[in-house]
């Protein structure tokens, strides 16, 4: 009874943490998301202006 009990504890700490892993990595991945973007159409006019230039 008390090892079944533990052994409970432990899957249901095990899916929090693989749980908490996921969300984790899903907020990461939407904040660098984010910054990618944003870095992104930042750096698109600094990488359209030679390409201008130089069919003009």
């Amino acid at each position: 009874m008390h090892k079944a009990s533990l052994c409970e504890r432990n899957v249901f700490l095990f899916v929090f943490f693989l749980n908490y892993k996921i969300y984790v990595s899903m907020c990461l991945n939407k904040y660098l998301d984010i910054t990618h973007n944003e870095r992104r159409n930042f750096e698109v006019p600094y990488k359209t202006l030679p390409f201008d230039a130089d069919s003009t």
